[in-house]
């Protein structure tokens, strides 16, 4: 080969290599089966801990509950942030204050074993009475607000993956129901710090977006029916959040900056729509956190697993290293410099 052969060579290996090798290594997630997921909801006997509220509940159908049942059930059909950020909705009647359901240790609640923690929260029209929910909430926008009592990072972690699963345990149903619907959804993941001696006091920190993430509303678990412990089908969805190496080491250097104990996390999924062929549209589709007074409440779950600090660390610090080692080693090879060197360090092998 000759040197202008291998000088073209080294240049396009540079050009070509080098990015997808520097996304590889700042890129790189954990396997969901490698993951040791943790509770994010930690022991609270009197149950009034505050975890998470309402921020957004959909569509804004403020006009057709005013025309039906009057101002006063109109007035809090509808949540949504006064600004940009907010840590919770505008309308106090359904902010939605989630306190810890039933028996932290037994993880049964409704009659529903989910395996972990879960929280309870009002439907997203608990407002209004039994029977006149319009019988959607929209595509979207529905955002939750999560407090920093779910920041239970040991030291020496980074957090890495969050998970929620959304469940309506009031009413199970065949596993081939036809309420039953693949769908996508674009999710967003803000964490907001909270400073209530400042002039603003909420300020965006870090944020994650993901767009048309594919899942369905079927979520199968443990239910007591029929007088027995069975396998059933309940309307739910499992939302999921992983961090990059890069992310994980951003996101905990600027809540450090803070602290975690001042750190909210906001979660909003938009833009529901179905993605097989049902004859149902969005509006129509049974989703776990929608309802009345009648439905009451919904249960979330949230989970959360970690990395150690220092091995991400070295793998991002490392790779990056070796990298660069490669690309002189590359740049080098590609001038009259290369055979002297390789001589050199042959002699001194």
């Amino acid at each position: 080969m000759n040197r202008v052969t291998f000088n073209t060579g080294a240049v396009l290996l540079i050009l070509l290599a080098l990015p997808l090798a520097v996304g590889a290594i700042t890129n790189t997630t954990g396997e969901d089966e490698d993951r040791d997921w943790t509770p994010a909801y930690g022991p609270d006997p009197t149950g009034t801990r505050l975890y998470s509220q309402w921020v957004n509940n959909g569509e804004d159908f403020s006009a057709h509950y005013e025309a039906t049942l009057g101002p006063t059930y109109g007035n809090c059909s509808y949540i949504a942030p006064p600004t940009n950020l907010a840590l919770s909705g505008q309308c106090s009647g359904t902010s939605g204050v989630g306190s810890v359901a039933h028996d932290l240790q037994g993880e049964i609640v409704s009659n529903v074993e989910i395996g972990i923690p879960a929280i309870q929260m009002p439907t997203s029209h608990n407002s209004i009475p039994a029977g006149d929910y319009l019988g959607t909430s929209g595509a979207g926008p529905f955002s939750w607000t999560f407090t920093p009592n779910v920041n239970q990072f040991e030291n020496g972690t980074l957090p890495e993956s969050f998970k929620w699963t959304f469940i309506q345990p009031s009413a199970s149903y065949s596993c081939g129901s036809s309420h039953f619907v693949d769908l996508s959804y674009d999710l967003e993941a803000r964490w907001l710090n909270y400073d209530a001696s400042s002039p603003n006091p909420v300020s965006e920190i870090f944020t994650v977006s993901i767009d048309q993430v594919e899942s369905t509303n079927l979520l199968e678990v443990e239910a007591y029916v029929g007088g027995h412990w069975a396998t059933a089908c309940y309307v739910g969805m499992e939302v999921q959040v992983d961090l990059t190496g890069y992310e994980q080491m951003a996101l905990n250097n600027r809540a450090s900056e803070y602290g975690w104990d001042t750190i909210y996390l906001q979660l909003t999924l938009d833009d529901l729509e179905l993605t097989n062929s049902s004859n149902q549209n969005i509006g129509q589709t049974k989703l776990p956190w929608a309802g009345d007074a009648g439905t009451g409440e919904f249960l979330i779950a949230m989970e959360f697993s970690t990395q150690n600090e220092a091995q991400v660390n070295l793998f991002i610090r490392g790779g990056t290293f070796l990298l660069s080692l490669a690309v002189m080693a590359v740049g080098i090879a590609s001038t009259p410099y290369w055979d002297p060197l390789a001589n050199w360090f042959r002699g001194k092998l």
